[in-house]
């Protein structure tokens, strides 16, 4: 039994030693593997062959640009690459036993390429020649042409051909004969068989002087103002582009550019920093330079003793039971400028911004006199009004007013229709007479809106060329009437006339002249004494702020001599007469029609027979157009007032 034993475990090992034995002859071969792809863009090439030698095995790429050779003795063998349009690419490698070597071919493209020394030439103010290079990167001859339409340049030559590997040099000139002064730009295209490429040519001419206007020719920030602007502007007729720089003298003076291009004009914000400063005058400069020639423009600034700003309650007026206007000033910013300023005011004494209803006016940088008008106060109250002003130094009150707003007023139910001939109110979307059924209107243009002075019904806003013609003169023939309309957002020009080519103008005809005062159209016939110019009454450029306005023009005439008469208008301002301007004449009302007008023409003077027009675009909002056959008293203007606000 234990011989048995043995010769199985002797059979065993042989039978070991013979699957080693065949191991080793196994491990005699070996694989090559890789990927063909493209030298310039390492992206697979499909359709590549490739040849072992000396094997003269082959193997065609897929999609993916992988080869593989197996079972291949170990030893030294040489992997050849080719592809249609591609330079043929070969190696060699070692296989061992039992492994894969890995190879890749990259395959670089047979056609020529076109390569440019630079993308830019720039001739300056002064070169004539430069040179462009043009270089083939390819493996095939490249041919080439040079392309341009420029009258001040020329290349040489302007075609080619340029081998694998090499460059060709083209000769570039410019000629700045007859070109005048400036900056010029153009483009040259190269085009071959191997791509095309652009150059950006620049040159510029400065073969004259420029002249440049500077303003303000010194700058001066006295003790508050923070920033100023200087403008630059090219007054040659050439209209040339210009280069400058601009330097300081001290710290604290600061640009926003400290060099630019133009060809009109340029502006420059300079700042100044008083941040670090102390107390005292302070004197620096800036430095224009242009073309080597330089401009010095003076910078001054003072720095006062620290101080708040003072300011004053100059009025307080036009108080009703629920507003009241107040009427103030800054009389000093200090030595810093005003970041706030407006009224305070509460029903207890000494109001402040931190215990009362305020408004705030926002900055300022200089003394000014300033208004707001309170609205949503309590009737039949005391109540106490301050200004103030603050800087950087703190806050300053002016002293306090106390006024009383009245009890709320009862409902006015007098429209005031005496002798009220026609009612124009367009709250149903029609310019009718709405007090009696005569003198309906019509819209040429315009467009009905629902912004009104007292948040009902409607208006009307006009615009260039846009009017109510009301029809018949319903005033024809009276030598006493009234116009009563409210106003918004007007400019210059007519509001109410007798047509829109001011031809036979007669009263009432009114409007806004180009200084912004109230003006009244004389008539031309049925005059005595009367030296037909307009009568100029009133400026009314405050109240053009965005609000609602109410006129009322009054016309009266006192019979005189049998030869004379002396007549009178009067203009109110939202129920207060606000001037009166005499005429030797009949105020009788002549024109067939009456028209309010939408800025089509204005009063370009005011003085003159017959002042020419001129069209206004600006558009003007109407609203609530009342005419009267009689002179309405003070009080009956002031209720109308009253009735439509």
């Amino acid at each position: 039994m234990k011989k048995i034993l043995l010769f199985a475990a002797l059979l065993g090992a042989c039978l070991l030693a013979l699957q080693g034995c065949a191991k080793d002859e196994l491990d005699t071969t070996g694989s090559i593997a890789g990927v063909i792809t493209d030298a310039e863009t390492a992206k697979a090439l499909s359709g590549a062959t490739v040849t072992l030698s000396p094997t003269g095995k082959s193997f065609t790429t897929g999609v993916d640009g992988r080869y593989e050779f197996r079972d291949i003795a170990i030893g030294n063998y040489t992997v050849q690459a080719t592809k249609a349009g591609y330079a043929e690419n070969q190696k060699s490698v070692e296989v061992l036993a039992g492994e894969t070597s890995s190879l890749d071919l990259p395959l670089r493209s047979s056609a020529p390429k076109l390569e440019v020394s630079t993308q830019t030439l720039d001739f300056g103010a002064t070169a004539t020649t430069l040179t462009l290079d043009i270089r083939n990167t390819g493996l095939a001859e490249l041919t080439w042409q040079v392309s341009e339409d420029i009258q001040w340049l020329s290349c040489v030559p302007t075609s080619g051909s340029t081998g694998a590997g090499k460059t060709s040099s083209v000769i570039v000139n410019v000629n700045r004969t007859g070109l005048s002064r400036g900056t010029y730009t153009q483009t040259i295209a190269i085009a071959s068989n191997g791509g095309s490429q652009t150059v950006k040519v620049t040159l510029s001419v400065q073969k004259e002087t420029v002249s440049v206007d500077v303003k303000p020719e010194a700058l001066d920030f006295g003790s508050t103002t923070s920033s100023l602007q200087l403008t630059l502007t090219n007054t040659d007729t050439s209209r040339s582009i210009i280069a400058y720089t601009l330097t300081v003298s001290n710290d604290w003076i600061h640009l926003s550019k400290a060099q630019g291009q133009f060809t009109y004009s340029d502006v420059i914000t300079v700042s100044v920093d008083r941040t670090a400063l102390s107390e005292g005058t302070y004197s620096g400069q800036l430095t224009l330079t242009i073309e080597g020639k330089t401009k010095v423009v003076p910078v001054n600034m003072t720095i006062t003793a620290k101080a708040k700003p003072t300011v004053t309650l100059t009025e307080v007026r036009d108080v009703t039971y629920n507003s009241s206007s107040f009427l103030g000033a800054i009389v000093s910013v200090g030595s810093a400028r005003v970041t706030h300023h407006g009224f305070v005011w509460a029903t207890a004494e000494n109001p402040t911004v931190d215990t009362a209803q305020k408004c705030d006016l926002g900055d300022a940088q200089t003394a000014k006199d300033f208004s707001y008008t309170a609205s949503n106060l309590q009737p039949a109250t005391s109540y106490y009004v301050r200004a103030y002003a603050e800087n950087d130094e703190g806050i300053n009150y002016s002293t306090q007013q106390k006024f009383t707003t009245p009890a709320t007023p009862e409902e006015p139910t007098n429209m005031v229709t005496r002798g009220l001939q026609a009612y124009y109110t367009f709250d149903d979307g029609t310019a009718d007479n709405a007090y009696k059924d005569a003198n309906h209107g019509f819209l040429n243009g315009g467009t009905y809106i629902t912004d009104t002075p007292n948040g009902n019904g409607k208006a009307v806003i006009l615009k260039s060329e846009e009017y109510v013609s009301i029809g018949d003169n319903p005033v024809k023939g009276k030598d006493n009437w009234t116009i009563s309309l409210w106003v918004k957002d007007f400019g210059v020009g007519p509001m109410f006339t007798n047509n829109l080519t001011f031809n036979n103008i007669g009263v009432p005809s009114f409007g806004i002249s180009d200084d912004g005062m109230f003006t009244v159209k004389m008539p031309s016939p049925e005059i005595y004494y009367a030296s037909g110019s307009c009568k100029v009454m009133q400026s009314l450029t405050n109240y053009q702020e965005g609000k609602w306005t109410h006129l009322t023009l009054v016309g009266k005439t006192v019979s005189g001599t049998t030869s004379q008469y002396e007549g009178y208008y009067y203009l109110y301002v939202n129920g207060r007469k606000a001037g009166t301007a005499v005429y030797y004449g009949r105020l009788t009302s002549i024109g067939d029609a009456m028209i309010i007008a939408g800025k089509s023409t204005t009063y370009t003077s005011t003085t003159g027979y017959y002042p020419y027009m001129v069209q206004v675009p600006d558009p003007m909002k109407v609203d609530n157009v009342r005419v009267y056959n009689v002179s309405l008293t003070d009080d009956e203007v002031k209720q109308v007032y009253d009735y439509e606000r």
